[in-house]
């Protein structure tokens, strides 16, 4: 096979690029952490994998690429990762990585109510009578009524678990002492799975499509838990060798990568899991390495190839199935999922809301890092931005997106259909420069000015059509209407992020929604949690993965006339 090498600069490593390979596979193949992001999992239509080509004959950009660059980083050698090839004749190249990296701040805390202390895993002395054996005493670890491990009782050492959020996008543990019920600390990280795709249709059609592809994802996972393992460890002072179980709250998807199962029947209709019963194996099995040779990793039951583990924590740990109130639970990521609970019997669907409330999908999103712009509002002078760390702003992260589609449609910059103005009013013609046929809007100038588009506009009314119609046919399914709804609970990682204001303004929840909106946080990772200190939780899980039933959309009665019309913004 034809090769040359890649080296990325700052990084000291050099990586083989073989003909007609892109850089971005060779770094996926090799180096999946140096991996530009690539949202769309490398099919060239999100212009967000750039890297600068420093040297090295390469292939030239191909009118798509051109699209997604400016003259200026052209000039720079700035390139799209996933449409740049070694050129002939082959030689050696160097690349600079643009990409920011991980996560400003990834939410790990959420609802954590009161409970009974009932662990999971517990440790019992075994009684030997003969005193001359009494230096052969042995602990026994048991994960509920199973023993896992015996230990030296001479030995000292505690009796740990990890509580495990895998999301599409980010990773976050907790760290319990199993003895106390009390929580050591928290770790957390991007998902590094993100390298082929941003959903998790991208993830499935990779594993379904490479020889290997469900092997790379797993490894890829396992390898970010034992990274937070050993972090969760090192800051509590403790050995890795007295963790002795995990708990792991994720969707459906990201359970079946977990486990290497190939989760293709999860793209194709009837749309049946391998599996969404409770799944316990060996930690040896995934080869996790920092914790007990003999521990165990227990996945959560899920109830539907859509609404998986992590929302059943969720259910859980909100306790809106006891509730008698009338009661929503919305999950807003990459997915949208949505549970209604009326007088505590459940209902649930799940809708494809995209990344664009996560800063992806826009032509100048972004990562929740520093210089991503967070806050948008208009005035007089145009637009006012705040970034996170008060950085230069180079990006819109999902609360900018949403602040500043909700400060457009106020000023009327944005019309309901979600067309931009025509005329635009007096207060935006100086901040605006022609994009095509339609202008963009310019939020923060400079070298690497930050605008937003028509195209952005569009992707969050996809995300938006998609939740609210979720909300209304569950709602419609039942015989009940918006303002039958008691209280709204926000759920997830991103959703923290996005202010009640915005989403009633925007009109990602109606307007009848207003003052009943309460956030919960990471529900799938406090869930998780409760699922290992209180065996209860477990009992729960179990028998609610049967009781809640499922809405699926796309046979919803007249689901595409009420996508059309949930994606129009309001009109007041």
């Amino acid at each position: 096979m034809t090769t040359t090498t890649l080296t990325v600069l700052g990084h000291g490593q050099v990586f083989d690029l073989r003909k007609n390979e892109s850089l971005l596979s060779a770094l996926r193949r090799q180096a999946p952490d140096l991996a530009p992001v690539s949202p769309c999992g490398g099919k060239h239509t999100c212009g967000k994998c750039r890297i600068i080509v420093k040297s090295g004959a390469v292939s030239s950009p191909t009118e798509t690429e051109l699209s997604f660059l400016s003259s200026q980083e052209l000039s720079d050698g700035v390139r799209l990762a996933c449409f740049v090839t070694p050129a002939h004749p082959l030689t050696p190249v160097v690349v600079e990585l643009t990409d920011a990296g991980g996560m400003h701040e990834i939410l790990a805390g959420g609802l954590r109510p009161s409970f009974n202390f009932n662990p999971c895993l517990t440790k019992k002395r075994a009684e030997i009578i003969p005193a001359a054996q009494a230096d052969q005493q042995e602990d026994t670890v048991f994960f509920r009524d199973a023993p896992i491990t015996a230990v030296p009782a001479s030995e000292a050492g505690g009796l740990y678990a990890v509580a495990v959020d895998i999301g599409t996008t980010t990773i976050a543990c907790a760290l319990l002492d199993m003895q106390t019920g009390k929580q050591l600390g928290q770790a957390a990280d991007i998902n590094p799975q993100t390298v082929y795709g941003s959903d998790v249709l991208s993830r499935i059609e990779h594993a379904m499509q490479q020889p290997d592809g469900v092997q790379e994802l797993q490894s890829l996972v396992v390898g970010c838990l034992n990274r937070l393992t050993a972090q969760l460890a090192d800051q509590a002072g403790i050995g890795t060798r007295v963790i002795y179980a995990y708990a792991v709250a994720a969707n459906t998807t990201m359970l079946h990568l977990l486990l290497g199962v190939n989760p293709r029947s999860l793209a194709m209709a009837p749309y049946t899991p391998v599996f969404t019963d409770e799944r316990i194996v060996r930690t040896e099995d995934l080869s996790l390495q920092n914790c007990s040779a003999d521990a165990v990793l227990c996945c959560l039951p899920s109830i539907s190839a859509y609404i998986g583990a992590d929302i059943l924590a969720g259910i859980d740990i909100s306790a809106i199935a006891g509730a008698s109130d009338t009661v929503l639970f919305i999950d807003i990521g990459t997915n949208g999922e949505i549970v209604l609970s009326r007088r505590g019997t459940l209902s649930a669907c799940s809708c494809a809301a995209g990344p664009a409330l996560e800063g992806m999908n826009i032509s100048c999103g972004m990562r929740a890092a520093d210089g991503a712009i967070e806050q948008v509002q208009t005035g007089e002078q145009g637009f006012a931005v705040k970034t996170i760390g008060d950085a230069v702003p180079s990006g819109l992260c999902g609360s900018g997106v949403l602040t500043t589609m909700a400060a457009l449609l106020r000023a009327g910059a944005v019309d309901p259909s979600g067309r931009i103005a025509d005329p635009l009013p007096d207060a935006f013609q100086a901040h605006v420069r022609p994009n095509g046929k339609t202008p963009a809007f310019i939020l923060s100038g400079g070298s690497s000015p930050v605008s937003f588009t028509q195209a952005d506009v569009r992707q969050v009314q996809l995300a938006k059509g998609a939740i609210l119609s979720g909300i209304t046919a569950l709602l419609t399914q039942a015989g009940l209407t918006t303002s039958d709804v008691d209280r709204v609970l926000i759920a997830g990682q991103f959703g923290a992020h996005l202010s009640e204001e915005s989403l009633l303004d925007v009109g990602i929840l109606p307007k009848a929604f207003e003052g009943r909106i309460q956030y919960v946080g990471n529900t799938s990772l406090t869930g998780a949690e409760l699922f290992l200190l209180d065996c209860a939780s477990g009992e729960r899980m179990r028998t609610l993965s049967t009781d809640v039933s499922y809405l699926e959309l796309s046979t919803y009665p007249g689901y595409t006339r009420l996508l059309m019309d949930c994606m129009k913004f309001p009109s007041d």
